[in-house]
């Protein structure tokens, strides 16, 4: 018996289910027509009937401006999605964002595996177009809701997956003398310096470089793919940038003290590289401030911003 045929009898045997509207196949080793409807009507999602259909037609129709991907990242986002369908090992359920005439729509879908099939059974568990809970708890965990960026969780989480380290490196920022500028501008003009300057980060994106808020004035850079020269030269950017956009604020220059760590493969977990991140900081503020301070597992090396 072929594998279509097989699998419109494990449907018969009571794995198509009638409250579900639409129901699905995955073929995760097809190179072509990796999705088969098998029940249900895709007039909904303005698809013409058909019984298969390729995978990137069904992300072709996903709306890549979400809440998701404004945290992650659209790259980001489009590639994971991508690999949870095509890569199913196990399973499992996650929320897709499709383009609706009125906006988003918010589909989750339930993925199973079948006993000693090639394949995978999905259902549509819900439509909606207002945001799930899930998807707004998950914004409010891993992105800061002042700065847009990262969060200190969204770090240990990405810390926490690091394997085989190339020039990886973790940046702790803090600015010098901030205290001072919202004590004299107000608590306002601090915050929309922080959105400011996090803005100026971000502004050019780079697959290599993430940024993190973690509290105050007090931020995070993780880079991947620098030598050691590089990421020196990375902290005078983000120094010269941070005096950049106070001055624009507010006619005063602001620096700031940044402590750096080399990443290794027997770095034991985020709260220690953060922890060694913090300390080579705070000996960057012993210097004076405006002073970048690695430790590189071998040596200290102290660099002056203005060099």
């Amino acid at each position: 018996m072929d594998e279509q045929k097989t699998s419109f009898n494990v449907c018969k045997e009571g794995f198509l289910r009638n409250d579900y509207h639409i129901t699905f196949l995955v073929h995760p080793k097809r190179v072509y027509n990796e999705i088969q409807i098998i029940g249900g009507d895709l007039g909904a999602f303005g698809i013409e009937p058909r019984e298969f259909f390729d995978l990137d037609i069904l992300l072709d129709m996903l709306e890549i401006n979400n809440p998701i991907s404004e945290v992650q990242g659209n790259q980001l986002f489009y590639d994971k999605i991508k690999s949870q369908v095509k890569n199913v090992d196990d399973d499992q359920q996650l929320y897709l964002p499709f383009k609706g005439k009125n906006g988003i729509l918010w589909v989750l879908i339930h993925l199973e595996r079948l006993e000693n099939k090639p394949f995978f059974l999905g259902r549509v568990a819900s439509v909606s177009s207002k945001t799930p809970s899930e998807i707004t708890y998950y914004k409010k965990t891993h992105q800061d809701t002042l700065t847009k960026l990262f969060t200190r969780e969204t770090l240990k989480n990405h810390l926490g997956n690091i394997k085989n380290p190339v020039g990886e490196y973790l940046m702790f920022l803090d600015i010098d003398k901030f205290k001072r500028f919202n004590d004299r501008f107000g608590h306002q003009a601090g915050d929309e310096l922080l959105k400011r300057i996090a803005s100026a980060f971000i502004k050019v994106w780079e697959a290599s470089v993430l940024y993190y808020r973690l509290s105050g004035d007090e931020f995070c850079v993780y880079v991947k793919n620098h030598a050691q020269e590089h990421v020196i030269n990375r902290a005078k950017w983000l120094n010269e940038t941070i005096m950049k956009v106070s001055y624009a604020l507010k006619g005063v220059v602001l620096q700031s003290s940044i402590g750096i760590v080399k990443i290794f493969n027997d770095n034991p977990d985020a709260n220690h590289l953060l922890d060694k991140a913090d300390k080579a900081m705070y000996h960057a503020k012993d210097q004076g401030g405006a002073c970048a301070v690695l430790n590189n597992g071998q040596q200290t090396v102290i660099s002056a911003m203005d060099e």
